[in-house]
């Protein structure tokens, strides 16, 4: 195991900036849908990757990403749209509010069933 050392001072710096910035992230990992959301697209990567890497007839049909991504794209684009969910306050704890997360979830939950139905259908 490599021998790690800790820069308590830095650590305590950066600390002070992100706290001095307001930044504040509402995402929940307690919350169901909040938790849901991360797992649907964690399995919404994972199929399309498999999805692209394992038949050829296949592509990607999100208009924001190329026809054969990769992982790397598929990363920063659902890093971009985590940030932005959160910038825009699609964490929200509002009760009025708490309809935006699982409508999402829907959406992801039938992009992957169609992943599915797509690997099982093509060769």
């Amino acid at each position: 195991m490599a021998n790690l050392s800790f820069d308590f001072k830095q650590i305590e710096e950066d600390r002070q900036r992100i706290e001095a910035s307001g930044y504040n992230w509402e995402f929940n990992i307690q919350e169901p849908s909040h938790k849901y959301f991360l797992v649907i697209n964690a399995l919404d990567v994972a199929t399309t990757l498999y999805a692209i890497e394992n038949r050829d007839s296949l592509v990607e049909a999100n208009p924001f990403l190329p026809s054969n991504p990769k992982l790397e794209h598929l990363l920063v684009h659902k890093a971009i749209l985590f940030y932005s969910l959160n910038y825009v306050g699609g964490f929200t704890n509002n009760p009025d509010d708490k309809w935006f997360i699982p409508g999402l979830n829907i959406i992801v939950t039938l992009a992957v069933v169609s992943n599915i139905h797509s690997i099982d259908t093509y060769d």
